[in-house]
């Protein structure tokens, strides 16, 4: 799992499960590893873009934003950044 970890720091990515808070720092397209579901996180200059391929994600902010958004797999939320 260390491994991951630079992916992690590389993106800019942090999950905190208690609150369901996601936060993305870079653009770019990364992994995105969660303990119910796993994807991708797509940050461009305008939103965060997340799409679920395995499981399930209950992800409540995103970037300090207020969001409520279930996903399961094959399933895409988008958030406008402010």
């Amino acid at each position: 799992m260390a491994g991951w970890s630079v992916v992690e720091a590389l993106g800019g990515l942090s999950w905190d499960a208690r609150s369901g808070a996601l936060t993305v720092r870079r653009p770019g397209r990364w992994p995105l590893l969660l303990p119910s579901g796993w994807g991708q996180v797509v940050r461009d200059a305008g939103a965060v873009h997340v799409v679920c391929t395995a499981g399930a994600m209950d992800i409540r902010r995103v970037n300090g934003r207020r969001v409520a958004a279930t996903l399961t797999a094959g399933e895409t939320f988008s958030a406008a950044l402010p």
